[in-house]
């Protein structure tokens, strides 16, 4: 008997069931709705696409022309307003309504925005997370003449978004709340390492600081006051600050949730038989330390996509859980990190190669691995991920040589 399968979202997880559903179930009838006006698109391109590097048409993942040929309904600037769980419905913004067998909420997240007054509306104001939030930047650097950039934060969007802006002879200043960048993500000689490579490209790095105000005229800002007493003059201002899961839609569904997104089971399945969740919103188990964790990769997206697809259409599969790798490139080099790297616990030894060229630092308890950061000279990345996944006992001089 043929179903009918909806799935909230189009980007990494949403493209990747939609896709493997139609491998899977040739005649059922497959519906992706997303709130964005533009073809899904692969998040992962856009500062590629900013720098100017990717035309927008190779970083879209799926047209409408190849939905219609894969016999999949892609609903485009429709939202999803409701999630009627008992009736298994979903109400869109328009009022009207959709019947589901299985469900998929792939919704992500949503940049956070400080609460400064009168942020609202600014015209060259701008978040980095969606193509849209691109095009605008373009707009205003290609039109408006922009010559002078704030970003405020240093995690991967800001300095992917930095990085792209210097491509476009954009004059850059970086302004981050904490004393060093990528806080989160490596310890404190990578950061250094990295800051040292954004000097060499004329970029400005302000630490331990905050945006506090704005001066505007005519609805455009034309200086920030920070938190050291500091004002700062820009025609083109970016807001990178983190992410926030949406979930909004879920709580309506009334899935299970935690502060970060929703709880699923080994089969991306949430507490409501036939609802998935995949994706940036999805709480999936790390295979590190066996937390619930949201993963916002896209390579763990597309797996869970695909993992929500057999479970869909009764051929389960088990999800093995991440042991997420960021990695990103930026100012001419790469970095990957895996496990607890920047904050490491106490009883991990910490094995360290630093060269003019690049710093590497491994974790080790006992002589396993337990987490790795390479900045430049990546090429090792793989090997080592599966040294701590199959709890292979190392050396350090095999650590020192890769």
């Amino acid at each position: 008997m043929n179903k009918k399968y909806v799935i909230i979202g189009a980007s990494a997880a949403g493209i990747a069931c939609a896709n493997r559903l139609r491998q899977l179930d040739k005649e059922s009838e497959i519906i992706c709705i997303s709130d964005e006006i533009e073809s899904p698109y692969n998040k992962c391109l856009l500062a590629d696409y900013m720098a100017g590097t990717k035309e927008q048409k190779e970083i879209y993942t799926l047209t409408l022309d190849q939905a219609q040929q894969k016999n999949i309904t892609l609903m485009l600037g429709q939202k999803v307003v409701d999630v009627k769980s008992t009736v298994k419905q979903i109400v869109l913004n328009d009022g009207s309504t959709i019947n589901y067998d299985a469900l998929l909420i792939a919704v992500g997240t949503s940049p956070r925005m400080p609460q400064i007054p009168h942020a609202q509306g600014l015209k060259n104001l701008f978040t980095f997370h969606r193509l849209c939030d691109i095009q605008s930047i373009l707009t205003g650097v290609k039109e408006n003449k922009y010559k002078k950039a704030i970003v405020i934060g240093s995690g991967l969007s800001g300095l992917e978004c930095a990085d792209a802006l210097q491509q476009q002879g954009v004059a850059v200043t970086v302004v981050e709340l904490q004393q060093r960048i990528l806080s989160t993500h490596i310890d404190a000689q990578a950061s250094l390492f990295i800051q040292d490579r954004m000097k060499q490209h004329s970029i400005e790095f302000i630490a331990k600081c905050s945006v506090e105000s704005f001066d505007t005229i005519n609805e455009c800002i034309q200086k920030v006051h920070v938190s050291d007493g500091s004002i700062l003059e820009a025609d083109l201002f970016i807001f990178a600050i983190g992410l926030q899961p949406n979930l909004e839609l879920p709580l309506k569904a009334g899935v299970a949730t935690q502060e970060l997104g929703i709880i699923t089971d080994d089969y991306m399945q949430t507490s409501i038989v036939d609802i998935y969740a995949a994706g940036d919103i999805a709480l999936v188990r790390d295979q590190l330390t066996g937390m619930l964790v949201p993963s916002r990769t896209w390579p763990d997206a597309m797996l869970q996509g695909l993992i929500t697809a057999h479970a869909m259409v009764g051929q389960a599969k088990k999800y093995p859980g991440i042991a997420a790798v960021i990695s990103s490139a930026f100012f001419g080099i790469k970095f990957a990190s895996c496990g607890p790297v920047a904050f490491p616990p106490q009883s991990y030894e910490q094995v360290i190669n630093e060269q003019p060229d690049f710093y590497h630092s491994f974790l080790l308890e006992n002589d396993y691995l337990k987490g790795f950061l390479l900045v430049s000279n990546t090429g090792a990345v793989g090997k080592l991920r599966q040294l701590l996944l199959t709890k292979t006992p190392v050396t350090k001089e095999l650590l020192l040589s890769l």
